[in-house]
């Protein structure tokens, strides 16, 4: 939604390119088999399962505060989906910071949403 003061315009967002990325999966090269993510603890010297990690933010070398999945949730939520239009530019014309990503296309939205 675009919105200049009282006027509220719908609008989508669509990639003006293709994504040309090729992933590739590691495999083992005497049979073939594709290899397994495992992540070892380097204190503990074992493999940590799944549901044993937790998200941690390093705020000083070697600290790091946790956060649970609730609480990144949380964090999600107060966070909102407004575009802040900055400065209107003439097609073709690119900002010298670089401001401008040619790669993304607006159009007028239809509402069906």
């Amino acid at each position: 939604m675009l919105s200049f003061g009282l006027v509220a315009i719908p609008v989508e967002i669509h990639t003006a390119i293709k994504s040309q990325h090729v992933s590739f999966h590691l495999l083992h090269a005497s049979c073939g088999s594709r290899l397994k993510n495992r992540y070892l603890c380097p204190v503990c010297k074992e493999v940590v399962e799944r549901d044993q990690l937790v998200r941690g933010y390093e705020v000083s070398k070697g600290e790091y505060v946790r956060f649970t999945d609730a609480e990144l949730d949380t964090i999600e939520a107060e966070a909102n989906n407004n575009i802040e239009l900055k400065e209107n530019v003439a097609p073709g014309v690119h900002s010298a910071e670089g401001g401008v990503n040619p790669t993304v296309a607006l159009q007028p939205s239809t509402g069906l949403n």
